[in-house]
């Protein structure tokens, strides 16, 4: 017999009525957006800012909760208080890293001009999310904190990665980008090796 994700019944109405204000705010916002001539003011640039972490958060919970397991809590006999098997590993990574592509587009989108630089950053979001969402969940962060720490994760990568093209030509800019790869690969073995 399946499981559901979420409880029917009148449990679900609450977190139902806040998921269509969440949408309509999204879109609201996006009209302001498109109606704005002069581009984005610095009221405009905040609130595009917070909603889009509020989310992240919010996704990034919707993510490890339909992973058997993916909200961490260590200490327990089950599988959240254990290392996640490498199927859920990859299913939790890459669902957290299609939410980061898909907001660090938006984010990026309203930065660069052109498709490509856009789709650039939006990947590098995705990448940089899904490695520390497996570093976060290797060391067993706790229920709601691995969400958090990623939605941190998300700001500061859109807080470096908002710099101009000439920031991004500093060797600064390069050795960083090699650290992210290093991280990963480090996450990756890490991942890897707690399983063998």
């Amino acid at each position: 017999m399946k499981r559901a994700i979420a409880p029917f019944g009148l449990a679900l109405v609450p977190a139902l009525m806040i998921t269509g204000f969440l949408i309509e705010r999204c879109l609201a916002l996006e009209a302001r957006i498109l109606s704005s001539p002069g581009g984005l003011d610095a009221d405009l640039r905040t609130t595009v800012l917070v909603t889009t972490l509020i989310v992240a958060f919010l996704a990034f919970v919707g993510v490890a909760a339909t992973v058997p397991g993916g909200l961490a809590q260590p200490g327990t006999s089950g599988i959240a208080g254990q290392p996640l098997p490498r199927r859920d590993l990859l299913v939790l990574a890459t669902g957290d890293a299609i939410v980061a592509f898909l907001l660090g587009y938006r984010a990026a989108a309203l930065r660069v001009t052109t498709l490509r630089d856009a789709l650039w950053s939006a990947a590098t979001y995705g990448i940089a999310i899904a490695i520390a969402a497996a570093a976060l969940r290797f060391v067993q962060i706790p229920r709601l904190m691995g969400p958090a720490l990623l939605t941190l994760t998300f700001y500061l990568w859109d807080a470096f990665h908002a710099a101009g093209p000439s920031r991004r030509r500093d060797v600064r800019w390069i050795w960083q980008t090699a650290l992210l790869a290093v991280l990963g690969v480090a996450v990756i073995a890490l991942n890897l090796l707690i399983r063998d």
